[in-house]
């Protein structure tokens, strides 16, 4: 089960990302994650930005990080990642 609350505009905030143990590293996370960024991509009008923001959970950083989130120390543990439609 993955969350994102947003404002159908221009920002959005990942509150939930959740696998059972039984079924954790074996790429289902990573796949709603990518499903997510392919509906708001898809979303997009040509020229228009959307921003996801998240706070990872102990240890799941660099799960974010692979899946293109940057890490911004400037705001605690935050992340973000822009999805752009460019024409």
């Amino acid at each position: 089960m993955t969350r994102l609350i947003g404002d159908y505009g221009t920002h959005g905030l990942i509150v939930d990302v959740v696998v059972l143990p039984n079924y954790q590293n074996k790429g289902i996370g990573s796949r709603m994650i990518l499903e997510i960024k392919k509906y708001i991509y898809d979303s997009l009008d040509n020229n228009e930005k959307f921003l996801i923001e998240l706070c990872p959970t102990t240890g799941k950083r660099n799960f974010y990080q692979r899946l293109g989130f940057k890490y911004k120390p400037e705001n605690m543990d935050g992340m973000y990642l822009w999805i752009e439609r460019m024409k």
